[in-house]
């Protein structure tokens, strides 16, 4: 069987695991080692061990969960390092290309709620989730302290 075939007939499987795990996949990064973990299965595998189909389900799903570890291990490490920079050092010019003069305009102009959803959600790209449960809060609060932010950091910059 030509590899165009199995990969024909296993695609949606690629599909299926990006499903179950609830994977946000907008780059395609996971359906691409999905189809390498296809194209691998279809090289190495032995007909006299097992189905070509449930070799290839095993290998999409080793090869997603290694990635999500991988994944998971570089937010991680991310997250450490976010965590030992101080917030005056996120835009000092030494350190971070943000202007200095401006950071410290929204934060006079932001409350502490708003400001802390621009470090966090815009600098620190952390999602609404993470935030809310940081800060003991339900998700739509979050999303207001954004609208409220966004309004006051508009009025800034026209300003």
């Amino acid at each position: 069987m030509e590899f165009q075939e199995v990969l024909a007939e296993h695609e949606r499987m690629i599909h299926h695991f990006i499903h179950r795990y609830q994977i946000r996949d907008a780059e395609g990064e996971f359906y691409q080692e999905g189809l390498i973990a296809v194209w691998h299965a279809y090289q190495q595998h032995d007909p006299s061990k097992s189905k070509l189909s449930t070799f290839i389900y095993s290998s999409i799903s080793r090869r997603f969960l290694n990635m999500m570890q991988k994944h998971n291990r570089d937010q991680k490490k991310q997250q450490d390092w976010l965590e030992q920079v101080r917030e005056d050092d996120l835009w000092a010019e030494d350190n971070y290309p943000f202007d200095s003069y401006l950071m410290n305009t929204l934060k006079q102009e932001l409350s502490e709620k708003q400001w802390c959803w621009l470090i966090e959600f815009i600098i620190e790209d952390q999602s609404v989730k993470s935030i809310a449960t940081r800060h003991d809060t339900t998700e739509v609060a979050v999303k207001n302290w954004g609208r409220m932010a966004k309004q006051k950091i508009r009025k800034v910059m026209e300003g």
